[in-house]
């Protein structure tokens, strides 16, 4: 049914909640703000970073969100990669993928060179054949623009490609590409959420989607 997996970063393929709640009160704190609770940095996973410090801090200015943005970019440098920590199946549902030939491409509201920084010292980059990020796109997340610029690459059809992210904004992508959406619940939105956008399934796990949208080898 498709030849292309498309998948988003965080919270589908790995957690690195850890570090951008270290990151995000670094950023707050060095600009004067009042530090958050993990929980609510967590529900923003996945927003680019000036939507992040606008959730938290609304009347900043615009030269101060620069600031944070900066700082939080300062912070990721040295503790980003060795705090993120790829989701359990995500490995084995990715080797599973590149063994039987499919195209496989993460598509991130994260920069290109954050994804590389964790998969490519963990010996992991051969899994990966493009990496679409919000710094290679004119427009990110929920723009279909990273999305289709997969298509180009592969040169296939849009019915070939399948996304699978873990959030709203996953599942508007997709919608706006005009491709197939599969949901998991391994991030911070319900599955009844994920289930009033159109899709294909929705799983409690990359092992439990594949499972169900894939024949068994032959």
């Amino acid at each position: 049914m498709f030849n292309t997996f498309l998948f988003d970063f965080d919270y589908t393929l790995i957690d690195a909640s850890e570090g951008i709640v270290e990151c995000t009160n670094y950023a707050l704190v060095k600009n004067g703000f009042e530090p958050r609770e993990s929980g609510p940095i967590e529900e923003t996973v996945g927003l680019l970073l000036h939507e992040i410090f606008s959730f938290f801090e609304p009347s900043a200015s615009p030269e101060t969100n620069r600031k944070l943005i900066n700082d939080f970019s300062e912070k990721a440098r040295e503790v980003m990669a060795p705090k993120t920590f790829y989701l359990p199946d995500a490995i084995p549902v990715l080797e599973a993928l590149k063994k039987r030939g499919f195209n496989i491409a993460i598509v991130t509201s994260k920069t290109r060179q954050m994804v590389y920084d964790v998969i490519t010292p963990r010996g992991h980059e051969h899994l990966v054949d493009h990496i679409v990020g919000c710094d290679t796109v004119n427009n990110p997340k929920p723009a279909p623009d990273g999305i289709l610029e997969c298509a180009s690459y592969f040169g296939i059809l849009l019915s070939d490609i399948l996304y699978i992210g873990d959030s709203v904004t996953d599942a508007k992508t997709a919608e706006n590409a005009g491709v197939s959406f599969a949901g998991v619940t391994t991030g911070r939105t319900a599955k009844d959420v994920l289930k009033s956008f159109p899709n294909i399934y929705i799983g409690d796990s990359l092992t439990d989607v594949f499972s169900k949208i894939l024949p068994p080898e032959q």
